[in-house]
């Protein structure tokens, strides 16, 4: 027998330690001595209860061999779709171009809905996921509408459940916006971007004019808040406005709003512009990600166990792996990789749903067998599933995740945190 890869050990002090696996999140407390005698081998100075518990926990497997995380390709056909690459703000970290220029088109929309036929003809898929993505996909609310009945008219056809999300700015979700994507669109899932509070957002995120809008996009959001759906606000964090996510956390929580949305501080990285010096290192961003973990949780946010301590049975994967997941922009251009479209990379460009017949594969992004080998051994592989494939080519090295440098202070916050025990 042999310890996993993919458990964590922290220190308790009293010659106390925790064991944590981040592929089943089971979590035992055990001894230095019992620790070394499980690490040297000598399995048989071990106490048999104490075995079998960690054989159940995935901590200690009967062989190498057992230490593997499948991959997690989704079972759904998911399309993520641009109805358009404008947008109503500059942001100051955004790189989108030119080619973002335009709508998607009637003729675009009916080749989108061939190509879902298309592979759900291919492969026997267990439903049909759409994203809205952009740009700023409420520009475009009739397409959406008009798209998304066609969408829900296969689902139905082929007798499979539909579900929706969307990644918006906010500024567009009126009352009559947030109706009709919601009961219409059937949308479940709505992450908005706030970065910060009104003085760090308005000045990251503007409009042409060089207005900000954080009051009218915190409306929509306690609008949001009332409905039916899962409300995620992303706060990209950098230098520049790392000051701005507690008072936006304060902000929230003095709308009653903390209880129903969900907030997390997201990585600044250069997407098609040159912000991406600004980036806080990842273990300064590891501390900060915990500290809010720690606040939300503090003054009675939706935080969870599986908030505080994740775990993955199964690799997580992005898009440009996931061989059932396509990018889909307004011209009807096929991508991998939700980062490529707009920017003028055409790296993991796989074809057009015009041509859906000629597609290539998601191969543009599988990354060296020696970074990855090495990513496979670190214990949050699990979670990460080796990072972003993108920047890991781009740089030569994996991007490590937050998790790797706050794992041990998050278990010790969950084993003083009686409500969450």
């Amino acid at each position: 027998m042999i310890l996993s890869h993919y458990h964590t050990l922290t220190d308790l002090g009293d010659n106390s330690l925790a064991l944590y696996s981040f592929v089943t999140g089971r979590l035992h407390i055990t001894t230095e001595a019992v620790y070394k005698q499980l690490k040297d081998g000598n399995m048989e100075s071990v106490n048999s209860s104490i075995i079998d518990e960690l054989k159940r926990s995935r901590i200690l497997l009967d062989s190498a061999e057992d230490d593997v995380v499948e991959s997690s390709e989704s079972e759904k056909l998911r399309l993520i779709i641009l109805p358009t690459g404008e947008c109503n703000l500059r942001c100051v970290y955004c790189g989108l171009q030119k080619d973002g220029i335009g709508k998607i088109s009637t003729r675009t929309m009916d080749h989108i809905v061939l190509f879902a036929e298309d592979r759900l003809t291919e492969k026997q898929y267990k439903g049909i996921q759409v994203d809205w993505f952009g740009g700023e996909p409420t520009l475009q609310i009739p397409e959406i509408r008009n798209l998304t009945q066609k969408l829900l008219s296969v689902a139905e056809i082929h007798s499979l459940p539909y579900t929706s999300r969307i990644v918006t700015n906010g500024i567009l979700l009126n009352e009559e916006n947030t109706k009709n994507l919601v009961e219409e669109c059937k949308v479940s899932f709505v992450e908005i971007t706030l970065d910060g509070s009104a003085a760090y957002n308005d000045v990251r995120r503007k409009n042409a004019d060089g207005k900000g809008f954080y009051d009218k996009i915190i409306h929509n959001v306690e609008r949001l808040c009332d409905l039916d759906v899962t409300v995620s606000i992303r706060c990209n964090v950098d230098r520049t406005n790392v000051d701005g996510v507690f008072p936006l956390l304060e902000d929230l929580q003095r709308r009653d709003c903390h209880k129903k949305c969900k907030l997390y501080p997201a990585m600044i990285h250069s997407w098609g512009s040159e912000s991406g010096g600004l980036a806080l290192p990842v273990e300064e961003f590891a501390e900060l990600q915990f500290n809010v973990l720690k606040y939300m949780y503090s003054r009675g946010f939706n935080v969870s166990k599986d908030d505080i301590l994740p775990f993955s049975s199964r690799k997580r994967d992005c898009t440009a792996v996931d061989k059932s997941a396509y990018v889909i922009d307004h011209h009807g251009v096929i991508y991998s990789c939700t980062e490529t479209p707009y920017t003028g990379d055409r790296t993991s460009v796989i074809g057009t749903v015009r041509r859906s017949a000629e597609l290539l594969q998601h191969r543009v992004y599988d990354i060296p067998h020696k970074i990855l080998s090495e990513c496979q051994k670190c214990n949050v592989y699990p979670i990460c599933g080796g990072g972003c494939r993108k920047r890991c080519l781009e740089h030569g090295r994996p991007e490590c995740i937050p998790l790797k440098y706050n794992a041990k202070q998050r278990i010790r916050f969950f084993l003083e945190t009686e409500d969450l025990i």
